[in-house]
């Protein structure tokens, strides 16, 4: 049976203890505020209930497996930005192209390439000068201090 070349989500917020798709799949999800956005299946098999619009990589080796990431995480390990709570154990749909609300990690400027700082999953501007590789998208709107919500515009993930 062929395989439709775009799925979509309905309710991208959704958990599970089973995969709703296959290792590799994205979906796009037309969002009321951000608009055409892509998603892939992660699961979190940490410790913890990883929030939403917080950053999260692949753990090594997995393609499917997530955890939070440290400061300057490789954008190559991005699997992308949550957009509700996945609780442990549990699968669910992370944002991995186009914009997205995100949590800052201090005062974030509009139009500056951002990336995972040392706060668990949150994004900032910082210099990226020697971190280049680390860069997963753009602020497209700003923050005033850490820990606000932001528009981040997720790119080259996919």
């Amino acid at each position: 049976m062929p395989v439709p070349s775009k799925v979509f989500l309905t309710t991208p917020t959704d958990t599970s203890t089973e995969a709703s798709g296959v290792t590799g799949e994205t979906r796009e999800h037309i969002d009321a505020t951000h608009g055409k956005q892509t998603y892939r299946l992660v699961k979190n098999t940490t410790a913890a209930i990883i929030d939403p619009a917080i950053g999260v990589i692949f753990k090594s080796g997995s393609s499917v497996e997530c955890l939070l990431p440290a400061a300057n995480a490789p954008a190559n390990t991005f699997a992308g930005v949550t957009v509700g709570a996945i609780p442990i154990g549990h699968y669910a749909w992370v944002v991995c192209s186009g914009n997205v609300t995100a949590t800052s990690g201090a005062v974030i400027l509009v139009n500056k390439e951002m990336m995972t700082i040392s706060t668990a999953g949150k994004f900032d501007d910082t210099a990226v000068g020697g971190l280049e590789h680390a860069i997963v998208g753009t602020s497209v709107s700003a923050a005033s201090g850490a820990n606000l919500a932001f528009t981040l515009r997720l790119s080259g993930l996919i």
